[in-house]
């Protein structure tokens, strides 16, 4: 593994973590629910236009995670690769 695999895994797992927050906060019933109450005063915005928003960014964070080359990584980092980007390919194929 080399130095550009190390960086493309630092940003893979701070893709990980942008994508956490932005699910509690997007859905904060599973936050309060997982016992962060940052968002005890919401509820998921069901709307169309919040809906709608949501699979955009579903989408945008999939063609992310496909033009990551995964393939020299630590057999423990290409797992959680295969399994966020497994998660993202069921949410769009979904829609």
């Amino acid at each position: 593994m080399n130095e550009h695999d190390r960086a493309t895994i630092q940003e893979f797992y701070a893709l990980v973590e942008a994508e956490w927050e932005r699910e509690l906060r997007e859905h904060p019933e599973r936050a309060t629910y997982l016992g962060d109450p940052r968002y005890n005063d919401r509820f998921t915005d069901h709307s169309p236009e919040a809906i709608e928003a949501r699979m955009r960014r579903e989408k945008e964070v999939l063609s992310r995670l496909e033009a990551i080359d995964a393939t020299r990584w630590p057999e423990e980092d290409r797992l959680n690769y295969d399994l966020f980007r497994k998660e993202y390919e069921v949410a769009v194929a979904g829609h």
